[in-house]
Formats: structure tokens, C-alpha cells, sequence
């Protein structure tokens, strides 16, 4: 499928939506990348989950929730995350990789 601008002085043959106005279209794993570049250039760096929340919201008007910036610093591996206390791994002993301690008899 083809979109063109109106105005654009190329001419297709073909175009299945023609557009009056500028529209982004976001990717979902883009936003996970930009943001995290975001994070990565922050100067000085972030101390912090509620930091980068309100960092982001103050230079860039991003507004993320606590679990989307989990998202991002998870799938950029910027800042190891803790457990969910509603995963499994969050009372296990062997910290979720199942792993069994070694006990000596």
C-alpha cells in the first residue's frame, strides 16, 4: 500500500489513502529503542526509575506509565529490574532460574 503527501510533486499511478496532513506512524519496537536511546544520553545519567519517568516527561513530554518503563529498560538492558511481586521468581530462593541450592548432607 502507497500513501502519498497532497502536494508532493512526485505523481504515482496508484495510492491507496491520500493524505491532507503529516501523520507518524510508530512501530512498536521503535518506541521501545528511541526511548531507551533517550535514557542513555540522559546527562547526568538517571538514578532511578521515578527520575527517568520525570525526565522524560520534562525534556522530551513523554508520560510513561511504571510498567511501560519497565518495558523499555528491560528489552534495552539499561538497569537490572527486580522481580514483579506477581512473578514466581519474586519468593523463590534460587532467584527464578531454577536452580536448586546445594545443601551438604
Amino acid at each position: 500500500m502507497q500513501v502519498q503527501l497532497v502536494g508532493l510533486e512526485e505523481v504515482v499511478d496508484f495510492r491507496a489513502a491520500e493524505l491532507t496532513q503529516w501523520r507518524w506512524i510508530l512501530y512498536p519496537w521503535a518506541v521501545v529503542e528511541d526511548v531507551g536511546q533517550f535514557i542513555r544520553d540522559m546527562e547526568p545519567p538517571a538514578t532511578g526509575g521515578d527520575e527517568i519517568r520525570q525526565r522524560l516527561l520534562d525534556d522530551y513530554g513523554l508520560g510513561l506509565s511504571p510498567s511501560q518503563l519497565r518495558r523499555v529498560l528491560h528489552f534495552n538492558r539499561l538497569v537490572p529490574q527486580p522481580p514483579r511481586p506477581d512473578s514466581p521468581a519474586a519468593g523463590s530462593r534460587d532467584g527464578g532460574n531454577g536452580a536448586t541450592p546445594n545443601h551438604r548432607q
